[in-house]
């Protein structure tokens, strides 16, 4: 278990880095890596679904990924903000 925490770590991390240096595909792929070894990171999910809405523009994928980010940290602080960002994407005609 302890060598699945490392892993999620280590590709949520690199995925961070990539982001950062606007590599968004490579930066997807690492969340998704990530996300393989541990589903139920929020964070995660949540820089998948700011990479969807606002990079790609795959508006379901980023409905997806911001419902799990709820789903999981439902206290979070930014709870209603994501949500407002949900129903935008659902009105959104891409």
């Amino acid at each position: 278990a302890r060598v699945t925490e490392e892993r999620a770590l280590y590709h949520y991390n690199l995925g961070v880095a990539y982001s950062q240096a606007k590599f968004y595909q490579e930066a997807i792929g690492e969340y998704e890596d990530s996300l393989e070894s541990n589903p139920d990171n929020p964070d995660a999910h949540y820089n998948l679904g700011l990479l969807y809405d606002n990079i790609i523009k795959e508006p379901e994928k980023a409905i997806e990924h911001f419902n799990r980010y709820i789903e999981l940290k439902p206290a979070a602080a930014d709870k209603r903000e994501v949500e407002s960002w949900i129903k935008r994407l659902k009105r959104k005609d891409y």
